[in-house]
């Protein structure tokens, strides 16, 4: 491959990598995969406690995303 043909790749992938069409088509193909792979598993999601209490969270920070909760698959 000479210099320009190895440019103009380089220059289509960047542009590629940006297109909002081919990163939906990606993640189209992607879900596929993830669903393939995952077929026939069950995930359960459930909410851990602290004592018996849930954990307070403030709105305004990042302690709002729930990272007490526990994946478990079978």
């Amino acid at each position: 491959m000479d210099r320009r043909a190895n440019e103009a790749l380089k220059e289509r992938l960047r542009r590629d990598a940006v297109d909002p069409a081919k990163a939906e088509a990606r993640r189209v193909t992607i879900a596929a995969k993830q669903a393939k792979r995952m077929r026939g598993v069950v995930v359960e999601i459930r909410r851990k406690r602290l004592n018996g209490l849930d954990r307070p969270r403030n709105a305004a920070s990042f302690d709002a995303v729930p990272t007490d909760l526990e994946v478990v698959v079978s």
